[in-house]
């Protein structure tokens, strides 16, 4: 094979590869996450519609305050210093009182475009089964959704676990 047809190949591997991922780019990711905790739902509700509490349970979370002069309900809103110093925003968006609790990230500097979690809290025996359904959509086109797929995801998906587990220990003390 000559070094024009290897180019040749090379160049139409490319563009089938940033084909795909502009054709993915957009799309929403979706990442699911539940954990059972040992306390009783009405503990766990109080916890996570204290939107000051995230900092005591989810570990990039060095501090959290309120921005809205509402501290529960929809359109309550925080402000949380994460521990690398960067800042993000985060609202509730919709509520069923002791029940589930929406909220949307609305200002960072994270590679995503919108990101939205919705939390149902159901009870289990003694304890409380906690369920999450997030949704994002990344930043910067086919470049984003190529770097969605190489390590956001993942990364996204242990960090959650990381704050559900942590949920947990704080949870049942």
């Amino acid at each position: 094979m000559s070094k024009g047809q290897i180019l040749i190949i090379v160049v139409l591997i490319l563009l089938v590869v940033v084909g795909y991922f502009q054709m993915i780019s957009g799309r929403t990711t979706t990442l699911n996450h539940e954990i059972m905790i040992n306390a009783k739902p009405d503990s766990v509700w109080q916890i996570l519609v204290n939107l000051e509490m995230v900092q005591h349970y989810n570990p990039q979370v060095a501090s959290a305050q309120y921005l809205s002069n509402e501290h529960q309900g929809v359109n309550s809103s925080r402000q949380c210093t994460m521990k690398d110093g960067s800042v993000v925003k985060e609202r509730v968006i919709a509520v069923e009182e002791n029940k589930s609790i929406t909220m949307e990230l609305y200002e960072s500097n994270w590679p995503v475009e919108k990101m939205k979690w919705h939390t149902m809290i159901e009870a289990r025996g003694e304890g409380t089964l906690v369920t999450q359904k997030l949704d994002y959509n990344t930043k910067y086109g086919a470049f984003g959704a190529l770097l969605n797929s190489l390590m956001m995801k993942n990364k996204m998906q242990a960090s959650i676990q990381e704050v559900f587990e942590s949920l947990k220990k704080y949870s049942e003390k």
